[in-house]
């Protein structure tokens, strides 16, 4: 199941499944393309914000995105790097990042902060 939030702010769900995430992250940043379909919904990818697939009882987000709107995205990234993250935003051939299994339009990123552990 994938959340598709959108930026006028509603939130769609789609069932399917949309590959790799690295696979999917290169294609949607194909910009020979307008529109692209998620699980069971055509959509333009201008409107998407971010896209999110439920985690598994056993995976626990490690990171929270902070978009500019507010909005906070749980994140599991088992290596996570700082400035691979600035890296990914930074890159001006791409309008979508993969941020550990969240897949983000950076022009909505604000921030990633790691959850420290006890």
């Amino acid at each position: 199941m994938l959340t598709i939030s959108l930026k006028n702010g509603e939130n769609i769900t789609a069932d399917g499944s949309i590959g790799s995430l690295e696979e999917f992250v290169t294609l949607i940043n194909n910009q020979a393309i307008n529109a692209i379909t998620i699980g069971n919904v055509p959509i333009n990818k201008a409107a998407i914000s971010y896209i999110a697939s439920s985690h598994p009882e056993e995976v626990s987000p490690n990171i929270t995105i902070y978009l500019m709107n507010g909005t906070k995205v749980e994140s599991y990234d088992e290596a996570f790097n700082a400035t691979e993250y600035s890296s990914k935003i930074n890159n001006q051939q791409n309008l979508f990042a993969l941020l550990g299994d969240v897949i983000i339009n950076k022009f909505d990123y604000m921030m990633a902060i790691e959850k420290k552990t006890a």
